[in-house]
């Protein structure tokens, strides 16, 4: 498979989020939670809902919020941020390869560029289905370690 991958950077932002299964129906049901919280408490929407991948046990769901936000502790729903800086990025990816790739792909960018924080996977579109796979990075990555990804994988 030969994986395209992209420098970026991004802006801080404020997000709420709450802890999903690992499967595409909860986190998909997480997302609908989240949404339905902010409607309620007429938080307004900064941006599209992603998954931070802390291991193949819980996943982390994020919704990027204008503001700042207190949500009440039983509402299972927490504050969360997304950090500014570098990112590397590779896009078009289904949730069950990201899930899949996100460990590897993690530990070669940590050895060339250093990671800054959590794999991420940002949706396209309303859907979890397919996505773009985020690495918060130290340095942007070279055109030698978009090659050498290509040649991995």
């Amino acid at each position: 498979m030969n994986i395209a991958l992209t420098a970026g950077e991004r802006s801080g932002q404020s997000t709420v989020c709450r802890f999903s299964e690992p499967s595409l129906e909860a986190v998909e049901a997480s997302v609908a939670r989240l949404r339905s919280w902010a409607v309620v408490r007429e938080v307004q929407l900064a941006g599209s809902p992603f998954v931070r991948l802390n291991g193949a046990e819980r996943m982390v769901i994020h919704l990027p919020i204008v503001g700042c936000a207190d949500p009440r502790p039983e509402t299972g729903v927490i504050p969360g941020r997304l950090q500014p800086g570098k990112t590397a990025a590779v896009e078009h990816v289904s949730f069950a390869r990201a899930v899949e790739l996100a460990p590897t792909l993690a530990d070669q960018l940590d050895r060339a560029c250093g990671l800054s924080g959590p794999v991420e996977f940002h949706a396209v579109g309303g859907s979890f289905e397919d996505g773009t796979l985020v690495f918060p990075v130290m340095d942007a990555p070279a055109s030698a370690v978009r090659q050498e990804f290509a040649e991995v994988l």
